[in-house]
């Protein structure tokens, strides 16, 4: 009896040095595939129909193939994107029911299994320079109201100096170890304490981001690109010279950018993150982690009085190279520019188009 068996459109291929590996995206299971099978898989496009054989029933086994159609995705971004969503999805496999017992149980295990040691990122730095102390006091005296109230995209900025002590402040309360750099709860209980407490959340504690810096006009601090340490609340300088011209072609071409006194780019370091799970669930972990972080940051910087940007759309290669990092495990996630200005959301450029346009 002849049957006909159709794709499984959550499964994707990767040619290795060993093979070809097939991996389901929701069900993360993997499978090596010896050319026989793979030729064989090929060969249920859905169209056709023959006698089931040995290598087929393990493909029905291993959900490479289907007995029935897959159901048509509603998925309105491209084939790329949904697979990306439905590598970060747990299915039920992998999530059992645990009591509150078992899962207390697991997480001490798991806490106490993990290596006692995470290294923090530290690229290679051709010069220090110390920031000053941060000024916490606007921070303090603002409400949260009003700063989430007066934060606002601008894209006029105006190219005047922020001080090196402004810049400090949205650092520390952005990045720095506001709560110490030791998680004393988990300590004081004997379980892995390489977690670390800032002022943004983050899975397990990881702290997978840090920020690399775009500087142009900051007070007594050179223009360039640099890394801020956060142990040691200092800027460690990796390449000289940055201007306007060098920030909008980081930018993808958004002249609006020019003006801006620096850019924060928070970066993750993917080596944290597998510390917690090699699984892509965590990989969008980052993303969340790096949108706490631009937040505090907006915020901050609104609360001490200047104007803010943010943008996630950047020539990766080029940023990458700047910061000495490989672009792969370590790279800029999101971007937070700073400065003075004025709130126009709209560039004078643009509203100058709308007009060209609108009188064609």
């Amino acid at each position: 009896m002849k049957h006909k068996l159709y794709p499984n459109p959550s499964v994707l291929f990767h040619l290795s040095a060993d093979g070809i590996v097939a991996i389901d995206a929701l069900s993360k299971d993997e499978f090596d595939l010896t050319e026989t099978y793979f030729a064989r898989l090929k060969f249920w496009n859905g169209q056709r129909s023959d006698k089931l054989n040995d290598i087929d029933r393990d493909l029905l086994e291993g959900g490479l193939v289907l007995e029935q159609p897959a159901a048509d995705s509603d998925w309105g971004g491209d084939k790329l994107s949904e697979l990306c969503h439905l590598s970060m999805r747990n299915p039920a496999s992998m999530m059992p029911s645990l009591s509150e017992e078992e899962s207390a149980r697991q997480f001490v295990e798991l806490s106490r299994e993990k290596p006692k040691e995470l290294a923090r990122l530290q690229p290679e730095v051709i010069s220090w320079v110390d920031l000053p102390e941060p000024d916490l006091a606007q921070i303090k005296q603002d409400s949260l109201y009003s700063s989430l109230k007066n934060r606002k995209t601008t894209r006029d900025f105006d190219a005047s100096s922020i001080t090196a002590e402004s810049l400090s402040t949205v650092l520390f309360a952005s990045f720095g170890y506001i709560h110490g750099q030791k998680w004393d709860e988990l300590a004081e209980d004997d379980l892995n304490h390489v977690a670390e407490r800032k002022s943004s959340p983050s899975g397990s504690g990881v702290q997978s981001c840090d920020a690399f810096l775009t500087i142009v006009h900051v007070d007594g601090i050179e223009p360039g690109y640099y890394f801020y340490d956060a142990k040691d609340h200092k800027l460690g300088l990796l390449a000289h010279g940055c201007d306007d011209a060098a920030i909008s072609h980081i930018m993808v071409d958004q002249f609006w950018v020019k003006g801006a006194a620096c850019g924060i780019f928070i970066t993750v370091d993917m080596n944290r993150v597998w510390y917690k799970t090699p699984f892509a669930r965590a990989y969008g972990y980052v993303f969340l982690e790096a949108g706490h972080i631009s937040q505090t940051a907006l915020l901050a910087a609104t609360s001490v009085g200047l104007k803010t940007w943010l943008s996630g759309s950047m020539r990766d290669e080029f940023i990458a190279h700047k910061f000495g990092v490989d672009g792969t495990r370590l790279f800029p996630v999101t971007s937070v520019f700073i400065g003075n200005g004025s709130d126009n959301a709209v560039p004078a450029r643009v509203r100058d188009m709308v007009l060209k346009l609108r009188n064609r």
